[in-house]
């Protein structure tokens, strides 16, 4: 019955593979023990996340807050919330290209921090550090 189906499916079924397994690669079998490390520009911050959960969230002021949940072992997106003394931030995470600056890194991070005039996406770029 398959020898019958188009190529284009073949293709298709091919790439998901392909782009499944490459996103396995691209995150860390074990997210507690590397460090992600981000750089957004627009407007400047810098994030990093170590042992899954430790956050330096560096905007308007250095500080260390919470990621719930953790940092999975394995994932092509996860979402979080950045729980910091008085608010908890949208955070998410993807295994996708990213380019910034003169460089694409493996990780696309967006934190989302509420201002008066509702929330303002904040882009980052990521890569692991062992």
């Amino acid at each position: 019955m398959l020898r019958h189906a188009p190529r284009y499916l073949f293709i298709a079924v091919r790439t998901a593979i392909l782009a499944g397994l490459a996103a396995l690669v691209a995150w860390p079998q074990t997210a507690e023990a590397r460090k992600l490390l981000c750089h957004g520009s627009d407007p400047g911050f810098s994030l990093t996340i170590e042992n899954g959960s430790e956050v330096a969230f560096d905007y308007l002021g250095d500080g260390t807050f919470t990621l719930d949940p953790p940092l999975p072992p394995v994932a092509t997106r996860s979402d979080h919330s950045l729980i910091t003394a008085r608010s908890a931030f949208d955070v998410t995470i993807e295994t996708r290209r990213c380019r910034t600056l003169s460089a694409t890194l493996p990780v696309r991070l967006e934190v989302r921090v509420p201002t008066m005039d509702g929330p303002m996406s904040m882009p980052a770029c990521c890569l692991w550090s062992d």
